[in-house]
């Protein structure tokens, strides 16, 4: 091995293969401009929790938020889709408890193999899949989801999708060589 390819003592690593959710909130700047800091920041705070919720209920783990930004891990591609669902389905809950402080989130997922390092009792996820999980979500048009073909790759996962609009798509990815296939999910029709 080189140095360059050694830990720092005290890393611990992993290499294995998980679904990779990336959030956002659209428009945030304009939302702490618009409602002050306090405010957004409280909304903020409320939308992680809202996130966290879906997301554990679907056996995935938050972990890290950056900015209004969020990076979940799950070991199962179809959960990973479940979440990312539930959170696009029950957003408009969300807002109707926030009049006036409606967010519009963005979803991206991906999955791949990535390394795992818990430094300092903090555990985080490096690589190729992360890389491309994350410019995922700035394909993403405010309300939809964004999955990746590895997803897809998946029969569970595409399964969870039955009875949902989807658009197949591909974008060149800043960074990544080949062009990335993915597929929108349209957000479902809002309630008459």
């Amino acid at each position: 091995l080189c140095p360059e390819q050694l830990l720092r003592p005290g890393d611990d690593a992993e290499i294995g293969n998980v679904a990779i959710m990336f959030t956002d909130l659209q428009g945030s700047t304009q939302l702490y401009d618009r409602l002050g800091d306090a405010s957004a920041y409280h909304l903020v705070r409320d939308h992680f929790a809202f996130l966290a919720a879906r997301i554990q209920r679907h056996d995935g783990a938050i972990v890290k938020t950056v900015g209004d930004a969020v990076m979940a891990v799950f070991h199962d591609p179809a959960d990973a889709v479940r979440a990312a669902l539930a959170i696009q389905d029950e957003v408009a809950g969300f807002n109707r408890v926030h009049a006036g402080q409606e967010i519009v989130l963005k979803l991206g997922l991906h999955q791949g193999s990535c390394i795992a390092v818990t430094a300092g009792g903090v555990l985080d996820y490096f690589g190729a899949a992360v890389n491309i999980a994350s410019r995922l979500e700035h394909q993403c048009g405010g309300g939809e989801v964004i999955l990746s073909a590895a997803i897809l790759a998946e029969a569970a996962a595409r399964d969870v999708l039955v009875g949902r609009t989807t658009r197949s798509d591909q974008a060149a990815l800043r960074g990544v060589s080949a062009p990335v296939n993915f597929v929108r999910v349209a957000p479902p029709p809002a309630p008459l």
